[in-house]
């Protein structure tokens, strides 16, 4: 590799990140190429840089190597080098603010975590949206109920009012008409009383006369029969005298109901008037089975309260809790509701993304312990691979295939694989035999790009045919400078599903201790 990357920051050439994945970073190279090969008119000079650049990213390890570079030039990540800063640099997404260096596999958990934090964000809107619509529902539900209700108990309220006013009404009028009839009953008896009374007196005075009749016949000396028509009338005058003496008695009393009332009585008005009151105060209206007189003066409250008490006491369900009419509070008791049956319609959910949440974490868990242990001599063959291989995966790679036997890793960018061979254990260095097998196992995955790490390094005709062949290959302190460096960096694995890569990820991990562990 030329040093020819420290005249030119190759993100800047390609203009992208220096997050950009393997696959981003081929886009952004074929849209460059369109814009500026020659044969368009474009400069000659900058192909050759957009091509170097290229050649520089596209390698997982040039690429470590020019980051670390320009990385130490650079205050802060993704800033311009202190002797060539602009203000329109933050206009192109750099950051200018010091900020302290995660690791990748601190930004992979990050980034783990985001998700499922905003998933519960977006859940917990979701929620919050379904409540509120639940909420808006059950109040028109209620404020609908209430309003027919209100609208039912206004109706029979009138109604009640009405039949009572009118029961009064009618009850007032056969008052005054029974009170109309007694007084004229009463002035009636009054001067047929006087024509009693002076009738009686002159029949009494008759009635004399008629008794000394007979006397007189017997005096005079009549015949018989004048003394018995002198009797018979005598008797029936008296009789009559008695009949008219005892109908003016008679007259002396005016029947009220089964009182009587003497009309020489002054107070027989007031009298009458008492007996009417407490004859037609026992009238009575049956409001909800209960009695109401009719000269109650709080008649109409009390009809008012019935029927107020009745409606006050209706119930409404929802969602099984009854709620009654009279509840002041009845919205907070549906928010209650809502709220509850919210927890509970979401529940699973937010329990599922809680463990899911738990579960990948464990997993980034899983990949931070094996990077955290540096490969040494006694480190164990599927230690140092499963190192190797989150070291890809960090950078940007998909694991495609682990083959236990010939230690063979395979990774894409998702266009292109590329091989990674390992071989970690004491004593010579590898023969060019191993890194033949290598050329032959690219050449079976139509793979350009191999990777061959080697505790012990190669030998000198291993090395020769591994550059020939554009075999990169590391030895154990090469190697574990370079992981270092790359797990150290901005890289934080594959672009696209995040969770679905790294479960991948796991699962090729624990393929790799399967197959290797005890050999």
């Amino acid at each position: 590799m030329s040093n020819d990357y420290k005249d030119f920051d190759c993100y800047k050439i390609l203009d992208i990140p220096q997050t950009a994945s393997p696959q981003e970073i081929r886009h952004a190279y074929l849209k460059k190429s369109k814009e500026h090969h020659p044969d368009v008119g474009g400069s000659n000079e900058q192909q050759v840089k957009i091509n170097l650049a290229y050649a520089i990213l596209s390698d997982p390890l040039e690429r470590e190597q020019h980051d670390r570079y320009w990385n130490n030039l650079y205050d802060t990540h993704f800033t311009t080098p202190k002797t060539n800063r602009t203000s329109s640099d933050s206009k192109t997404g750099y950051d200018k603010r010091q900020k302290t260096r995660e690791s990748s596999v601190q930004q992979l958990f990050t980034k783990v975590a985001k998700i499922f934090d905003q998933t519960l964000a977006n859940l917990k809107l979701e929620k919050d949206r379904w409540i509120k619509e639940k909420i808006s529902t059950y109040e028109e539900k209620v404020y609908k109920w209430k309003q027919e209700r209100e609208a039912q108990f206004q109706q029979k309220v009138s109604d009640f009012e009405e039949r009572f006013k009118k029961l009064r009404e009618e009850q007032l009028q056969l008052f005054n008409q029974q009170i109309a009839r007694y007084n004229s009953l009463h002035t009636q008896n009054t001067r047929l009383r006087k024509k009693l009374f002076y009738a009686a007196v002159i029949l009494s005075e008759i009635s004399l006369l008629a008794i000394a009749l007979p006397f007189a016949v017997l005096l005079f000396s009549f015949e018989s029969i004048f003394l018995v028509f002198a009797i018979v009338g005598a008797i029936a005058m008296i009789g009559v005298t008695v009949f008219c003496w005892l109908w003016y008695a008679t007259t002396k009393w005016l029947l009220v109901g089964i009182n009587g009332i003497a009309i020489t009585d002054p107070d027989w008005r007031k009298k009458i008037r008492s007996i009417l009151i407490e004859k037609y105060s026992n009238k009575y209206l049956i409001v909800e089975s209960q009695k109401i007189l009719i000269n109650a003066p709080d008649g109409i409250e009390k009809i008012r309260s019935i029927f107020q008490a009745r409606l006050d006491s209706q119930k409404i369900a929802i969602s099984n809790q009854e709620i009654l009419f009279s509840t002041t509070d009845w919205r907070h008791v549906i928010a209650g509701i809502a709220n509850r049956e919210g927890d509970d319609k979401f529940r699973n959910e937010e329990l599922n993304v809680k463990t899911n949440k738990e579960k990948f974490l464990r997993y980034v868990a899983e990949i931070a312990d094996i990077v955290e242990r540096t490969i040494t001599l006694d480190t164990s063959e599927e230690q140092a691979a499963r190192r190797i291989a989150i070291t890809f995966f960090m950078m940007g790679y998909y694991p495609v295939l682990y083959d236990g036997q010939t230690r063979v890793l395979i990774f894409s960018d998702g266009d292109e694989k590329i091989v990674i061979r390992f071989r970690h254990r004491a004593g010579a260095p590898t023969n060019i035999s191993y890194v033949k097998d290598m050329v032959k196992t690219m050449a079976f995955n139509h793979s350009n790009k191999g990777f061959l790490f080697c505790t012990p390094g190669l030998s000198q005709n291993a090395a020769k045919f591994a550059n020939i062949n554009g075999i990169k290959w590391y030895s154990l302190e090469t190697m574990n400078e370079w992981i270092d460096n790359v797990l150290a960096s901005d890289y934080s694995g594959p672009t696209g599903d995040i969770l679905q890569n790294t479960e991948r990820m796991v699962n090729f991990l624990r393929h790799i201790a399967l197959s290797l562990k005890g050999r």
